[in-house]
């Protein structure tokens, strides 16, 4: 009953978002900064302005906790990447959204990128659910940025596949997640537009270097007239 009337308590003053979305998004910040071994909820409970035992009213345990805020995380970053990623025909084009969805998508929550990081360092039960369930599907949406593009050379291809695979996701996620230590070594705004916006462009122009498409197009300079690249500029 005490459980409840915390809950309820908490509920009023929880305006449009719920007790839950709240905790889930506080939990990711706290996974991100300390990993699951160092979070408690007890802290992720203070940093939600919330009383400890309404966590225990929606998650049963710490792991449960962790899964579910990765969870939201992962659905957040697919629902923003699978539409683009099927919506344009053209190979360059196709590429060119999907970079700058997935970047502009990490930029807008480095704690999921910081969190993978932090995650990433070990291997475990855990960390294995979260690759299965989340980071292959998110693989293969990116897989898709790559369709209809034709590789150097064909006992080269899986490497430079996975090559360019990890140029978006460890790129992206490791700028992001270590946003401090990036603004004190290079004296810039990681989290600024001009930042994210050129980010963008240098992991596509990386990428288009890489992986031509099958027609055989000769890349042109950014810019240029006639260009096949699509314009670069920044999106919603």
């Amino acid at each position: 009953m005490r459980n409840k009337r915390l809950v309820a308590a908490a509920g009023a003053n929880a305006g449009q978002v719920s007790n839950r979305e709240k905790i889930l998004g506080v939990a990711l910040q706290v996974f991100a900064e300390f990993g699951f071994t160092g979070a408690s909820t007890r802290e992720i409970a203070r940093r939600a302005g919330m009383h400890q035992p309404i966590i225990a009213y929606y998650f049963r345990n710490k792991e449960q906790l962790w899964r579910e805020s990765i969870e939201s995380a992962f659905k957040e970053l697919l629902t923003t990447m699978i539409p683009v990623s099927r919506s344009e025909a053209d190979p360059d084009r196709r590429l060119w959204c999907s970079v700058n969805a997935f970047i502009r998508a990490v930029a807008r929550r480095p704690e999921w990128a910081a969190l993978v990081v932090h995650e990433g360092l070990q291997l475990n039960e855990r960390n294995i659910w979260m690759i299965e369930t989340w980071m292959i599907p998110l693989s293969r949406v990116l897989y898709v940025s790559l369709a209809g593009r034709k590789w150097p050379a064909k006992n080269s291809s899986s490497i430079l596949k996975a090559q360019s695979l990890l140029s978006v996701l460890g790129g992206s996620t490791t700028i992001f997640a270590q946003q401090v230590l990036a603004m004190q070594m290079s004296g810039v705004d990681i989290s600024s537009e001009s930042f994210v916006q050129t980010h963008v462009e240098t992991v596509y122009l990386m990428l288009k270097a890489v992986v031509q498409p099958a027609g055989g197009r000769t890349p042109r300079r950014v810019g240029a007239k006639k260009s096949a690249a699509p314009k670069l500029r920044a999106r919603p």
